[in-house]
């Protein structure tokens, strides 16, 4: 049975897909039970604490807005900002398990065990998590400007991550090492960040159909009997906070994607994997 993905390679847009897929579905034991150990748990307490932020926020949102002309009211809850931050934290430590993950795989050749993660997942977190708020902010700041900016940065820095963890890098040379790594390729790489994001939008949209549905029952059933539609009861809450936890497991799918595509920039502009092979057969003569 195969152990060894291959991740120096260079590889077309479809491949970058298509090979991302044929990595889960060789790691999928080991990577989910990596996800089990060292995500879940964390999305379970981020979890219950997004559980009572939710209904902070949405009772905050209820006696507000009707009263406030201002655009931003919601912006402008602290509930929102902590929800935030609790997605942003459970991203992190996500993203830090699965590039550890591919890091190790690619040193050691598919032969390591997941509880080689643990000593550095820690400083890897906290490394992701300060990357993520300045590159979040470098990408909003081009908004206030124009749409296209912001899109242009967010498919620019998306390497960042990668380039920090597998290259161990600091965060400036990260982000001038992701402008030189998709110069010339940001198309492909902007192609590869939206159908990621396609994806993990239908994989949001299946698991949201039960929700759904049980809240569109409510209000026709409220109308019918022309009482007022009872939305956001604790049940409601509970459904959300467990959707939003695997839509968390889902963007393992986008870090895979990113990931692959890193590996396949730098071979295109580094070629490394050509170089390694020249110094083998270099030593072999010697």
């Amino acid at each position: 049975m195969q152990t060894n993905f291959e991740f120096r390679q260079i590889r077309d847009f479809g491949l970058v897909i298509s090979h991302s897929f044929d990595f889960i579905k060789l790691e999928y034991k080991r990577l989910g039970k990596a996800l089990l150990l060292y995500v879940l748990p964390f999305l379970v307490v981020t979890g219950i604490l997004q559980f009572f932020v939710q209904i902070s926020f949405v009772n905050n949102f209820t006696k507000t807005i009707p009263h406030t002309s201002d655009p931003f009211a919601v912006f402008k809850n602290g509930s929102f900002f902590i929800s935030y931050l609790l997605q942003a934290l459970n991203y992190t430590v996500m993203s830090s398990v699965i590039f550890l993950f591919i890091k190790l795989h690619q040193e050691k050749n598919g032969d390591f065990e997941i509880e080689q993660l643990w000593p550095a997942l820690l400083k890897t977190s906290v490394k992701l998590l300060i990357a993520l708020f300045i590159t979040s902010a470098i990408s909003i700041a081009a908004m206030i400007f124009l749409l296209v900016p912001c899109i242009y940065l967010a498919t620019v820095l998306s390497l960042v991550g990668p380039i920090i963890v597998i290259e161990e890098a600091s965060l400036g040379t990260a982000m001038s090492r992701s402008f030189t790594l998709i110069k010339e390729n940001w198309w492909k790489t902007f192609g590869v960040i939206i159908i990621g994001c396609l994806i993990l939008y239908i994989f949001t949209i299946v698991l949201s159909i039960p929700l759904i549905i049980v809240t569109a029952f409510k209000t026709f059933s409220a109308i019918s009997n022309k009482t007022s539609p009872e939305l956001f009861s604790s049940g409601y809450f509970v459904a959300n906070t467990v959707i939003s936890v695997f839509q968390t497991l889902g963007y393992s799918l986008m870090v895979i994607l990113i990931s692959i595509q890193y590996f396949s920039l730098v071979e295109l502009k580094e070629r490394p994997s050509l170089q390694d092979k020249v110094d083998q057969l270099a030593s072999d003569n010697a």
